[in-house]
């Protein structure tokens, strides 16, 4: 049950393996040695579907089996991140759930959202942990400690192999904020945020490659004065 913690995004050709027709007398499918060729005497023979296992047309990047965790239910607090529980370390991630997503050989991994992103402020969860704010979770219900935060993410990212992908606060954010947490990150110049980071023992930057702009921004009704990214992208 450890794994339905992480939201799987992407699962290919599930239309066709559950597709069925109760007036076939036959499997749907003939599988030869070069190629899959889906058809019935229920089908006219024109429509046919031809699968050529012979023929690369593009690659298919591994990045889009990616996965994401946020601060809904038992996702992060008590799930992959539990001070003082027997079943963790001493960083706080359970051991367990840890060689749960190991095992996933997650090639991307998103936080903090998901659409608790829309109340999400990066600051919140950086430097001491017993002075990071708690913040009600207008999106799912409860309060967030803040204990599981940037550089907490870095380091499961890492336990895991898989490369972070963090998003921006787009709703009640600021364009401003969402450039200091870029440079909090991959700061490399003796600039405040980059030395925020070291100060908080991170000497050497954390690399992120791979940055979004806010989560399903297109939902009216959620939180936020910015619906679209080009109006975000003119405000900045």
């Amino acid at each position: 049950m450890i794994k339905y913690i992480l939201l799987v995004l992407c699962c290919p050709f599930l239309f066709l393996l559950g597709y069925s027709d109760p007036t076939y007398s036959e499997p749907p499918h003939v599988i030869g040695t070069e190629r899959w060729q889906l058809s019935s005497d229920t089908v006219k023979e024109k429509d046919t579907i031809t699968i050529d296992l012979n023929q690369q047309r593009t690659k298919i990047s591994s990045l889009i089996y990616g996965q994401f965790i946020e601060y809904l239910g038992r996702c992060v607090d008590g799930g992959i991140y539990e001070e003082g529980s027997p079943l963790s370390g001493a960083d706080g991630f359970r051991k367990d759930v840890l060689k749960a997503v190991q095992d996933l050989k997650i090639p991307l991994f998103r936080f903090p959202g998901g659409t608790v992103v829309k109340i999400y402020h990066w600051e919140d969860g950086i430097g001491e942990k017993s002075k990071r704010p708690k913040r009600k979770n207008l999106i799912w219900g409860g309060t967030m400690n803040n204990h599981f935060g940037t550089a907490e993410f870095i380091d499961y990212c890492r336990l895991v192999g898989a490369e972070p992908f963090l998003v921006v606060n787009m709703a009640t954010g600021t364009p401003e904020e969402a450039s200091n947490w870029v440079e909090y990150c991959n700061g490399t110049e003796d600039t405040y945020y980059a030395n925020l980071r070291r100060k908080h023992g991170y000497e050497k930057p954390f690399n992120v490659k791979y940055w979004a702009i806010g989560n399903e921004e297109s939902a009216g009704p959620d939180a936020g004065k910015d619906q679209y990214v080009n109006q975000y992208i003119a405000d900045s």
